[in-house]
């Protein structure tokens, strides 16, 4: 009976929540399991559910009769959701779906309910019986079927429209790229420099309506310009009132289950080529072995340039106090001899030895700093170097240190 119960609700919030309002898949930023196979490496890991693909993460197998295992999802930022979608390598005879506003606190958003299907693979969404604010997803699974694994390709947060970023599935060596809007076109860059720049360019939100909009610049919406898809297009910025009044689809985008993008006109699908954005027909696009075609939608918080404005402000007084330093650091190199020479009447060396003329300080860059860089590979450092060098102030720590042994040498000399 609390089964049925359970159902009846969620099944009557779904249908409630349809009507008018519309959701998009979002994937979870970072995972964790109770329960890893380990045989495989880390080909098995929780993270290889965050994103559609060949991969998956499994369970250690062999679990007892009552044995629970649960795999979760954490988001950068909080969104309002209404459900979730599990795609099933391995699937369990019954599951549970936990969500924590926090990332800590957990409620339950789903009650157990038993599978779908009782094939091994297949696709199923689970709602929430309310809305819900998810930082955190938890699936919980119990009941080991015949292969006697649980496994996921892949789990995708049903959300509110909100604040994202559009991570690229295609692999590149410098880590995730992310599209941004810049001089009035949509092309791909390194998520990392995109963040550091402070700029908002690859924060963007796709609105119930199907527009994709941007946060930095307001009141611009993508499009594929003058609805031409020969040779890829070209995806631009518009206005997005030019945008609402296009007709034929061409500024309509709708986020789909396996990571595509898709435009209202035609069958076409966002794609990269050349590191900017166009279009090709979806099903040619699926079959990309790089995943060009896959676009994850990334919870963020809401752009604000206050603190990036601030920063860039501090950074160009930094720079400007800096070459102020830097001249008279010039200025006080080509005193010292002249200093010297005062000072040789009162310091006279017996017997006709010459006084030693101090040499002005070196001016070689401080060495510390490409150590450091060159050892420390983390995504929070690259950030940081990515923001020294778009604020320009790379050189401030060289200027410093230049300074001090300056200093310190006038100091050892007069």
């Amino acid at each position: 009976m609390q089964l049925h119960l359970c159902f009846r609700v969620a099944s009557t919030f779904a249908f409630g929540f349809g009507v008018g309002q519309s959701v998009q898949y979002t994937a979870f930023d970072t995972a964790s399991a109770s329960s890893l196979y380990t045989g495989g490496g880390a080909g098995f890991a929780a993270g290889q559910a965050l994103s559609t693909g060949a991969g998956y993460w499994c369970s250690a197998g062999s679990h007892g009769p009552g044995q629970v295992v649960s795999w979760t999802g954490l988001l950068a930022a909080r969104r309002q959701a209404v459900g979730v979608q599990l795609s099933w390598a391995y699937s369990p005879t019954e599951t549970q779906i936990l969500a924590s506003s926090d990332g800590d606190n957990f409620v339950e958003a789903a009650c157990w309910r038993p599978g779908l299907q009782t094939d091994a693979s297949y696709v199923e969404h689970v709602m929430f019986d309310r809305l819900l604010s998810v930082r955190a997803v938890t699936v919980v699974m119990r009941g080991g079927r015949a292969w006697g694994y649980f496994a996921l390709h892949s789990v995708t947060l049903l959300a509110e429209p909100g604040p994202s970023m559009l991570v690229s599935g295609l692999t590149a060596p410098g880590g995730e790229m992310c599209a941004v809007s810049r001089s009035g076109r949509m092309s791909l860059t390194s998520c990392i420099d995109a963040i550091a720049a402070g700029t908002g360019a690859e924060v963007f939100r796709l609105t119930g309506e199907g527009l994709l909009t941007s946060s930095a610049f307001s009141n611009e919406c993508a499009v594929l310009a003058d609805g031409d898809a020969f040779d890829g297009g070209d995806i631009t910025m518009t206005s997005c009132r030019t945008a609402r009044q296009a007709e034929d689809g061409r500024a309509d985008f709708r986020a789909s289950a396996n990571g595509q993008l898709r435009l209202a006109l035609g069958s076409y699908c966002l794609v990269v080529r050349k590191q900017v954005l166009a279009v090709q027909d979806c099903s040619i696009a699926g079959q990309s072995e790089n995943a060009g075609d896959k676009f994850f939608l990334t919870a963020v918080p809401e752009f604000d340039r206050t603190f990036a404005d601030a920063a860039r402000t501090s950074a160009q007084l930094a720079v400007h106090t800096a070459g102020r330093l830097e001249g008279l650091l010039g200025q006080l190199d080509e005193s010292l001899p002249v200093l010297a020479s005062c000072m040789l009447g009162q310091h006279l060396a017996p017997h006709g030895e010459q006084a030693v003329i101090m040499a002005p300080a070196s001016k070689s860059k401080h060495p510390s700093t490409s150590k450091s860089r060159a050892c420390d590979q983390s995504s929070t450092a690259a950030g940081i170097r990515s923001m020294i060098g778009q604020l320009n102030v790379g050189g401030l720590a060289d200027v410093i240190a230049r300074a001090r042994v300056t200093l310190a040498a006038v100091r050892r000399n007069f």
